[in-house]
C-alpha cells in the first residue's frame, strides 16, 4: 500500500455474521473508520481525533450489545469478551498522543486491523455456531421411517 494514502475499508459478504443487528453495526463501525480516513485525507488532525474518539465509543457500545445478543443464543462469550477487552484497550490507547498525520495513519491501520481481526477470529465463530444452532436437532417424523 502506498505510504501516502489510506484506503477505505469495505466489508464483503464473507464478513456477514447472520444477525442483522451485529452486521449492521459492523457496517456502521466501518463507516466511522472511513470517516477517520476522510479526515486523514483532508489533513485535519482535529477531526481525526473527533472521529476516532467516536469510533472508540461506538466500538465499546457495540461489544456490549454484541455479547448480549450472543448470550441470548446461548453462546459462550468469555473468550470473545477477553478479545473485546484487549481490542478496546488497544484502540483507546494507540491514538492517545497522535500529533502528526503519520501517527494517525498508523492508528487508523491499527483500528482497521483490529476490527477485521475481531470479525474474522471471533464473530465468524459465532456465525458458525448459529448455523448449528438453527439446524434441526433430530430427523422429522416423516424422514425417520
Amino acid at each position: 500500500m502506498d505510504d501516502r494514502y489510506l484506503k477505505k475499508l469495505e466489508l464483503s459478504d464473507a464478513f456477514i455474521v447472520g444477525v442483522s443487528d451485529i452486521d449492521e453495526y459492523h457496517q456502521y463501525l466501518v463507516s466511522l473508520i472511513n470517516d477517520t480516513v476522510d479526515a486523514w485525507l483532508e489533513g485535519d488532525l482535529d477531526q481525526c481525533r473527533v472521529r476516532w474518539d467516536l469510533f472508540c465509543l461506538k466500538l465499546s457500545e457495540h461489544f456490549i450489545e454484541e455479547e448480549e445478543i450472543m448470550r441470548g443464543y446461548g453462546y459462550e462469550v468469555s473468550k470473545h469478551n477477553q478479545a473485546h477487552v484487549d481490542i478496546l484497550e488497544k484502540t483507546k490507547t494507540i491514538c492517545t498522543d497522535n500529533k502528526t498525520l503519520e501517527e494517525w495513519k498508523m492508528c487508523i491501520y491499527g483500528g482497521i486491523n483490529d476490527l477485521v481481526e475481531d470479525i474474522l477470529k471471533h464473530d465468524l465463530h459465532f456465525a458458525a455456531f448459529l448455523k448449528d444452532y438453527v439446524k434441526p436437532r433430530h430427523k422429522s417424523p416423516d424422514k425417520a421411517k
